[in-house]
């Protein structure tokens, strides 16, 4: 990689700092394009700034030709960490015939729109939930006029009630039609980090949310930058004014564990899958609170998930390759494995220590990177797990030999019992397949937990017990001074901590200690 120049849409959060500085190590020059200055925690990471917004796609790819050319630089590959540009970075990978990751962006746009992903898994056979687009911009007022609207309660609440029985013949409508019963999950397409994403038991929780969800989104910042997809959705409608740049989705709610799995897919092969529990959220809501990995569920449980994730790299084939996050749920009444939603990027916030922790240092940042550049992803394997992953010379060049693996019979009762947590490697990897399948042996156990605001106020203090051993890392995502609001309200997570045991036990319990030894003091704003 030594020499490369790469092209990153947007800094993501600072989570991704140790991506980037990986990099830096390799020798590759990084190429920021970027809206604002970027965080003071990423001074001297990136050689050239870019300051452009990126959710005009044709301007962008005017402006960073324009600042290339000044510089004399010449890119190798244009990526993202970032959830509100991966689909820019592919469309202009594309247009500067680069490689486009995890897809080419008409797949990344049908993927990230949630209502079209689920209609790509239902016509493919891929078990998700039943959805149904809530067609509320017919009965609501345009974003335009709720944008004037929210400046005034009471011409608010006065148009609510004048919307109301329009609003809910329509919802229930559209319910009923879609054979969803409750409760439903409604969630906005295109969005990110679970925002605004709620289970509503009722029909009245469902329009009240709706009108929430309509309010809050005609003047939340984040909906600027799902423009770039709905503007290539709508042939432009939304960038007049005349649509929604976010729209609502009702669909049925999957019980059950939900998890991540975190893949790195080459021309579509999956050469590494890690998968993780996610721990229940607080409903109606669904704020992310933390993690363990690897995931102790049952091994029928995890081959159901990992044959979803087939399921779905093959319906791409080889023009998936990349890294993506893909979060699904089992549930153990049916036995069956649902998709709930993929991020054509690698996981955020802790994702990455846990994965680096439990898999001997294994960076995402670097796989993203070398799928662009059509590196082998084996080599990277090859150098983490030597043991697994041979390397052989052949004329033409190197390549590897997959080391196999062969699984252990499980008798009835082991497939359907948890992992054994006496062990960190507990052979669960080898039963999944092993490195021909993508799985390689964790070294340790790790969890991770969200912080929220215990209350509304003024933070003045905020403290990790960083004196704990068992603390592998942690990221401060908010400063002091300023005014947060707990969830529902406002999901400002303060903080993430990533724990490390020799068990999963001693996980949990290490993640317990350090959540209770967090300090936070706020005071009340006026």
């Amino acid at each position: 990689m030594d020499g490369k120049v790469v092209v990153f849409f947007r800094t993501s959060s600072v989570a991704r700092l140790p991506l980037y500085r990986h990099l830096n190590s390799l020798g590759v020059t990084l190429v920021l394009v970027h809206p604002h200055t970027p965080l003071p925690d990423f001074d001297g990471v990136f050689a050239h700034w870019l300051k452009h917004e990126t959710s005009d796609l044709e301007k962008v790819y005017v402006a960073l030709l324009t600042f290339l050319a000044s510089r004399g630089l010449v890119p190798d590959a244009v990526v993202s960490f970032d959830e509100y540009a991966v689909y820019q970075a592919a469309a202009i990978a594309a247009r500067m015939n680069l490689t486009p990751v995890p897809l080419p962006p008409a797949e990344i746009l049908q993927n990230n729109l949630k209502d079209r992903l689920r209609l790509f898994c239902n016509e493919r056979g891929i078990p998700s939930p039943k959805a149904a687009l809530l067609p509320v911009e017919a009965v609501l007022p345009t974003p335009r006029e709720m944008n004037h609207l929210a400046r005034d309660a009471d011409a608010l609440s006065l148009t609510f009630g004048k919307v109301w029985p329009a609003l809910t013949k329509t919802i229930s409508t559209t319910i009923e039609a879609a054979a969803l019963t409750f409760p439903v999950v409604l969630k906005p397409s295109p969005g990110a980090g679970s925002l605004l994403t709620r289970l509503c038991s009722t029909l009245d929780d469902v329009v009240e949310h709706v009108w929430r969800m309509w309010t809050t989104l005609a003047i939340h910042p984040d909906t600027q930058h799902f423009s770039a997809l709905t503007n290539s959705a709508l042939a432009g409608l939304a960038r007049e004014g005349c649509a929604a740049a976010v729209r609502i989705l009702a669909e049925e709610f999957i019980e059950g564990q939900e998890v991540d799995m975190d893949c790195i897919v080459e021309h579509g092969v999956v050469r590494f899958c890690s998968i993780s529990d996610n721990f229940a959220p607080s409903p109606p809501y669904f704020s992310e609170v933390g993690g363990l990995c690897p995931s102790p569920l049952m091994y029928r449980a995890q081959c159901h998930l990992r044959d979803l994730l087939n399921l779905y790299v093959r319906a791409h084939g080889e023009r998936l390759h990349g890294v993506i996050h893909f979060e699904a749920k089992y549930d153990p009444a049916r036995q069956k494995a649902y998709v709930i939603e993929v991020n054509c990027r690698p996981g955020s916030a802790e994702t990455n220590t846990m994965i680096q922790t439990v898999y001997r240092g294994l960076n995402l940042g670097e796989a993203v990177v070398r799928c662009a550049l059509q590196m082998p992803i084996q080599e990277q394997l090859a150098d983490l797990f030597p043991e697994l992953v041979a390397s052989y010379q052949k004329e033409g060049g190197s390549q590897m030999l997959w080391q196999k693996v062969t699984p252990p019979c499980l008798s009835e009762a082991d497939a359907n019992g948890h992992n054994p947590s006496s062990s960190v490697d507990t052979g669960m990897w080898s039963q999944l397949g092993g490195p021909d399948r993508g799985f390689f042996p964790p070294q340790r156990w790790a969890a991770s937990v969200n912080i929220y605001p215990t209350r509304a106020g003024v933070l003045n203090k905020m403290r990790a017990p960083t004196e704990d051993s068992s603390l592998v890392a942690f990221s401060i995502s908010v400063r002091l001074g300023e005014a947060v609001v707990p969830p529902p309200k406002r999901f400002d997570m303060l903080c993430w901590m990533v724990v490390q045991g020799a068990t999963q036990e001693e996980a949990i319990d290490n993640i317990r200690r350090v959540t209770n030894t967090f300090e936070q003091e706020l005071t009340l704003s006026f």
